[in-house]
């Protein structure tokens, strides 16, 4: 029976075992028509992502377009443009289905309120956060400052007194020893530097950029002028560095 209704559903039908009564031959018919629905319904939901994934990619091979024509017209030197179009390569093709592109087509005041809430999010995944007041990380978010790196930027500078924390949101850096011996590599999600929010101490590593990178930047003094109006958390946040950096 099992083998009979693979048969039939997937429209083969081989014929080796056929129905030998009209009730047999009517359900027959209903489980074909059946498998033909299927078959039709997957064939379609797969050309369906296909047809959208050339629209994408010819509207990013338009987008390149314009821009050489642009940068031809205006006479834009040899080096710039292959920096510019370096760019592009990440943002369009590497970076994909950009979170941008999804957010900035709707209106304003729900750009705003949506990007809150994206924020908290990646506030959450460092552990300083993740058990904070919503209140608390809504305030954190209004003092994110957003960054774009090129490749073979220095983020952060081993031997520097550290007075920032990053949180990558696209991206690849690399953290390297005062030496330039290779230490680690983070990807998107990750964050760094979390100790100087806290600590006055320098930067025991270098960390720079790989690829073009959307980091967010918090810095020391918004983090401390946060902190003045949650005190508890702040001693919170003291109990849980001396556990994990003592």
């Amino acid at each position: 029976a099992l083998y009979w209704s693979v048969t039939t559903l997937t429209t083969v039908g081989y014929g080796d075992i056929t129905p030998s009564s009209i009730g047999g031959q009517i359900y027959t018919m209903i489980i074909m028509l059946v498998g033909v629905g299927m078959y039709g319904l997957v064939i379609g939901n797969i050309s369906s992502v296909m047809a959208n994934a050339n629209a994408i990619k010819d509207q990013h091979q338009k987008k390149v377009v314009a821009l050489a024509q642009f940068l031809e017209q205006y006479q834009i030197p040899k080096h710039l443009q292959s920096d510019i179009f370096s760019f592009y390569r990440h943002y369009l093709f590497e970076k994909g289905a950009a979170m941008s592109d999804i957010v900035d087509e709707l209106p304003n005041e729900l750009q705003k309120d949506t990007m809150i809430y994206v924020h908290m999010f990646m506030l959450r995944s460092c552990p300083f956060f993740q058990y904070a007041s919503d209140t608390l990380v809504r305030e954190m978010v209004h003092c994110l400052t957003s960054r774009i790196l090129s490749p073979g930027d220095i983020v952060i500078e081993a031997g520097r007194t550290g007075e920032r924390m990053y949180f990558l949101s696209h991206g690849l850096v690399e953290v390297v020893t005062p030496d330039g011996h290779p230490l680690a590599r983070l990807k998107t999600g990750s964050f760094f530097g979390e100790v100087a929010l806290l600590r006055d101490v320098k930067r025991t590593a270098t960390i720079r950029a790989i690829t073009y990178c959307d980091i967010y930047v918090l810095g020391k003094d918004d983090f401390n002028h946060v902190m003045q109006t949650h005190p508890d958390f702040k001693e919170q946040l003291n109990r849980l560095m001396e556990e994990r950096y003592s």
